[in-house]
């Protein structure tokens, strides 16, 4: 059950100018950073983004709302993974995209 409440914390989808990333556990999300992971031309290669346009504060993701991101080589991801405190604890979760 913990697992499957998890992989409700976050929802991400592609989109034409990179990504859109939604806060769906129902709680503010605070310090939120966002890595993306990928392979372009045989090199990995990873980009960090703590998202702030249109938010109440820098990194801070109020349920329900969608934030977009466009990062370099946004085709070539295969993974993203978010890093947020809830409360007093600090949660990570990934999702093969």
């Amino acid at each position: 059950m913990a697992e499957q409440d998890r992989k409700q914390d976050w929802a991400v989808d592609r989109t034409s100018a990179g990504w859109a990333l939604t806060n769906t556990s129902g709680r503010t999300a605070r310090n939120v950073y966002v890595e993306f992971q990928g392979t372009f031309d045989g090199q990995p290669w990873r980009e960090g983004v703590t998202p702030a346009g249109g938010l109440p504060a820098v990194g801070v993701v109020p349920p329900g709302r969608t934030v977009r991101m466009s990062v370099l080589a946004a085709e070539t991801t295969h993974t993203v993974h978010v890093r947020w405190t809830s409360g007093l604890r600090t949660r990570l979760w990934s999702q093969r995209v």
